[in-house]
Formats: structure tokens, C-alpha cells, sequence
């Protein structure tokens, strides 16, 4: 199940999943377009990428603009009217702070933690505003 961050002024749509879908350490340096969780959610040249998005998107490949974590911002905008990012479990933001990544943790406090640590990957996915909802 996934919820509603926001829409913006483009009309599409942000989404976050529920809950954590994996663990993965985040890569070798807090870069989030180098990161190893970058590659595990969209498809590149690489070998083994866009685990998510091909197993998400098989019938939505048009839907999809952009598939990436959360922000801080996006976190700290959510916890302005008390937040429902909030999980039990920790999880990474695509974020950097110093040498670390920031993160989400099992209380719902911003922190930080080493790119090399296994948390959480919470994924939030934007759907292009062309997109048709059914009941």
C-alpha cells in the first residue's frame, strides 16, 4: 500500500510506500545518485538494477516518472501536522549529512548513519499527472 506525500505543480503524484519493502546498505559514500539503493530501485546499464522498478512497473512503465527515497524535507513537511512516515522500523532518506546519510529512525527522529549500515528502503515512486484512477 502506498500514500500520498504530495502532488506538485505539475500535478503528478509522490508516494511512499507503507513500510520499509527491504534492507540494503546504502553504498560506499553518501551520494545517493551513486548509491547501491539508487541502482536497486531504477533500471541502468548496470547488471541486477531496477530490481523495483521492473518488478513495479510492469504495467505502469508510462505512469512512472521517477522512483527515489524520501527527502529530509519531505519528512520534516509531513511532521508539521504530526507524520505518518513514522514507522517502527529505521530507514534511509536520499539525504547527506557530512559523511553519512540521513536517515528515519524507529522512533521517527531524523538521524544519521554510515552509508555501509543496512537500514530500511522505503520507496517513493511519482506518477505522471496523465495517469487514470478507476473505481
Amino acid at each position: 500500500m502506498f500514500r500520498i506525500i504530495s502532488i506538485d505543480e505539475e500535478f503528478n503524484m509522490n508516494l511512499i510506500l507503507n513500510d520499509n519493502i527491504t534492507n540494503l546498505a546504502f553504498g560506499s559514500s553518501n551520494d545517493y545518485d551513486d548509491s547501491y539503493i539508487k541502482k536497486w530501485l531504477n533500471k541502468t546499464s548496470d547488471v541486477y538494477s531496477g530490481i523495483f522498478e521492473t518488478s513495479f512497473s510492469k504495467n505502469n512503465q508510462k505512469s512512472i516518472k521517477n522512483i527515489r527515497l524520501l527527502s529530509v524535507n519531505e519528512y520534516n513537511a509531513s511532521n508539521d501536522n504530526g507524520t505518518y512516515l513514522k514507522t517502527d522500523k529505521s530507514y534511509f532518506t536520499m539525504d547527506k549529512t557530512d559523511n553519512n546519510v540521513a536517515i528515519v529512525t524507529d522512533e521517527g527522529n531524523l538521524d544519521s548513519s554510515s552509508p555501509s549500515s543496512i537500514l530500511g528502503v522505503r520507496p517513493v515512486v511519482t506518477l505522471s499527472s496523465d495517469i487514470s484512477f478507476y473505481w
